[in-house]
């Protein structure tokens, strides 16, 4: 219906927010667009290096971007309110030095170098096999950990481009494109006082050649798009569940054969007591 150009390098990430379409480009800029006027471009941000990923944050108006470093905005008034300094290892090798000619983020696979997710709270970031947890009261790192190796070995030999990052309340999904492509699952109640264990609580896995392009998160439920194959839909509570469900079947069965081990016969009594009478 309607073309919207402002950026100078390639759109890497688009959100919508109320009336309002936000992107992010390679450029380094932010353009907030207003599609139902007639000039449509009402805001521009400065993110000062490429920007690849985009979170917002409905309830207060904030908007994070993620390239070199974190920046946060406030956008009723256009100003930075969070930076936060990112390890440059995060980035792995540069699509352009990679192919050794100007490029896409990553050419024909929609990958990002870097993700970013927030949920209020807490801000996430995911880039080369890291995944760093930020407290956003005090813009500090609480939580910070690296994938299983075996996760991060490219089939081509390059970098490992994230496939996706998602995060509320109590469970943080993170997957990279690898030989050995997933989605892990993470708790992270515990972040916030930085004794989170930094091991998956499930491993949502393909299965064997099969390749994990992206995937989106509704509530209990994890839709994944696969690498020339049909879409495949996890439902983690289910399987949650009938492993909790396994593993009672199991205890209760070790509970009855303890108890049919330390089962002993009655007594049987030969006299009654006597019986008081006044």
């Amino acid at each position: 219906l309607r073309s919207l150009r402002a950026h100078a390098d390639t759109v890497s990430d688009t959100l919508h927010f109320s009336s309002l379409c936000i992107t992010c480009s390679l450029d380094g800029f932010i353009k907030v667009w207003d599609a139902s006027q007639a000039h449509p471009l009402v805001l521009t941000l400065e993110g000062r290096s490429r920007i690849y990923n985009m979170s917002m944050h409905e309830s207060c108006n904030r908007l994070y971007s993620v390239g070199n470093d974190i920046r946060g905005w406030d956008l009723e008034t256009a100003q930075a309110c969070v930076e936060i300094q990112e390890d440059d290892t995060m980035l792995g090798v540069d699509p352009e030095d990679y192919y050794g000619y100007p490029v896409d983020v990553w050419p024909g696979t929609g990958h990002r170098s870097k993700c970013l997710a927030n949920n209020g709270s807490l801000l996430a970031s995911a880039g080369k096999g890291i995944v760093n947890l930020y407290d956003l009261r005090s813009s500090r790192k609480c939580c910070s950990w690296r994938v299983a190796e075996e996760v991060l070995r490219s089939p081509a030999g390059g970098s490992v481009a994230c496939t996706g990052l998602e995060i509320d309340e109590w469970k943080l999904l993170c997957g990279f494109k690898g030989a050995g492509s997933g989605v892990g699952l993470y708790d992270i109640r515990a972040a916030s006082s930085g004794s989170m264990k930094a091991k998956t609580v499930m491993d949502l896995s393909p299965g064997e050649g099969r390749t994990i392009l992206t995937f989106k998160v509704e509530g209990e439920r994890v839709l994944a798009g696969m690498e020339g194959d049909l879409c495949h839909l996890w439902n983690f509570a289910a399987e949650e569940k009938a492993e909790s469900d396994s593993d009672k079947e199991g205890d209760g069965k070790q509970s009855r054969q303890s108890k049919k081990k330390n089962k002993r016969c009655p007594k049987h009594r030969k006299k009654y007591p006597k019986r008081t009478t006044r």
